[in-house]
């Protein structure tokens, strides 16, 4: 096994991206975007999926976990500073 080269997504980040998966294997990518909005792509073998816009704003980077099989929660700052979760089950 060896790393494979650099594969774009494209779009425009603002902030780090976050990450988790699943137990089933799916992968899920969270960004904060240009529009201040939470940005979302995932991975279900064998291909990605989105990005789709789930919404905003936020005011800081997302932070993303995943407890269990079809469960993903992510975490960030509003606007108002408070800290505000969105979750996908």
């Amino acid at each position: 096994m060896s790393w494979s080269g650099w594969e774009s997504f494209g779009g425009q980040l603002t902030s780090a991206p976050a990450v988790s998966s699943d137990a089933s294997g799916e992968l899920n990518v969270f960004w904060r975007g240009t529009d201040n909005n939470l940005w979302h792509k995932w991975y279900n073998s064998p291909s990605w999926y989105g990005p789709e816009n789930l919404g905003g704003p936020l005011n800081s980077a997302p932070a993303a976990v995943s407890w269990g099989h079809g469960r993903v929660d992510v975490f960030v700052q509003g606007t108002d500073g408070a800290l505000w979760h969105k979750w996908w089950s």
